[in-house]
């Protein structure tokens, strides 16, 4: 059983340590009972339940980003704003890679891969870069508006 806790305006989330020492030291290294083989057949395709739980959590975390977000209001809060965009495309990452049945990467890779995704927002690289040159300059009205049209054009997606 993994598990998985978010720290509030950090952009990262934190697997249990004794399950990835236990793969990494016993399985991994030994693989003696085919542990890891046996799992990546039972993990594909991705269990429906999985993903939709992933959808849920991660997008309703996305939305939570937006609404602190919209508590900033000067330029000498970049800072806080940097630090919540990056919070929401690591939920929405999450999201995105779910919603194309792939197991998230809790990791700069895993930014690279979501934009190869064709279940995404359109242009979603660009946007992205657009969002953290308007929070470089304090245009917080523009990020907040270019993030719920991110996230309104994500719900769409997961309703197809």
């Amino acid at each position: 059983k993994f598990n998985i806790s978010v720290r509030p305006l950090f952009p990262h989330g934190f697997i249990s340590s004794s399950i990835l020492s236990h793969v990494a030291y016993l399985e991994i290294c030994n693989e003696k009972k085919s542990c890891i083989s046996n799992l990546k057949k039972i993990i594909s395709p991705m269990p429906e339940i999985l993903k939709r739980s992933l959808i849920k959590y991660f997008l309703n975390q996305a939305a939570i980003s937006i609404v602190h977000l919209k508590k900033i209001s000067k330029p000498t809060e970049n800072f806080y704003a940097t630090t919540i965009c990056s919070a929401y495309f690591f939920y929405l990452n999450v999201v995105i890679l779910a919603k194309n049945n792939t197991y998230p990467l809790i990791e700069k890779s895993g930014s690279d891969l979501v934009y190869t995704k064709s279940d995404g927002p359109s242009n979603y690289k660009a946007r992205v870069d657009e969002v953290f040159l308007l929070v470089s300059q304090s245009n917080y009205k523009k990020v907040i508006e270019e993030l719920e049209s991110i996230q309104n054009e994500v719900n769409k997606l997961l309703t197809t």
